[in-house]
């Protein structure tokens, strides 16, 4: 999906949103001279890879928040991980620098399908890293309704 396909999903579906267009920042100092509707709301989006480069992971805090790769690792249960190079954002998510948001993962699905893997991107409206069976998971019968058919149609019956 590129951009306008993206908002017209959005709109489309009644998804409420804002869109705000400004250039390519690469770091959180960069941002203080873009003028953003709500700045106390900022974000960055970190690429990250694990130390075999087969897993990456897109993570989004608040702008104001600095991520601990190592605490992280721990607290997922992920291997060793190290920012994705500027090439990794290339190839996987078709970006450059100062251009990754959220909505790469959608870039990064449409790449594996293109490669003949299957893939499936589903959102919820909260969550975090890895929560997607645990008990306390908000959407968890939804996101295992959806794995299952989603395993049906790929590989049949489970």
């Amino acid at each position: 999906m590129n951009k306008a396909e993206i908002y017209d999903l959005l709109r489309t579906r009644g998804i409420w949103h804002e869109i705000t267009e400004h250039k390519a920042v690469y770091n959180m100092a960069e941002l203080t001279d873009v003028a953003l509707p709500y700045p106390e709301a900022d974000a960055k989006n970190l690429f990250v890879r694990d130390d075999k480069k087969r897993n990456y992971d897109l993570i989004t805090v608040r702008g104001d928040k600095r991520v601990d790769l190592k605490e992280f690792r721990h607290k997922y249960g992920t291997r060793a991980l190290s920012f994705a190079s500027e090439n990794d954002l290339m190839q996987v998510l078709g970006l450059i620098p100062g251009a990754v948001t959220p909505l790469g993962a959608c870039r990064y699905a449409e790449c594996l399908l293109a490669a003949g893997a299957g893939a499936a991107l589903h959102l919820y409206p909260s969550g975090g890293h890895g929560f997607g069976l645990r008990r306390e998971f908000a959407w968890r019968e939804a996101l295992v309704g959806e794995l299952r058919m989603w395993l049906d149609a790929t590989i049949g019956t489970v």
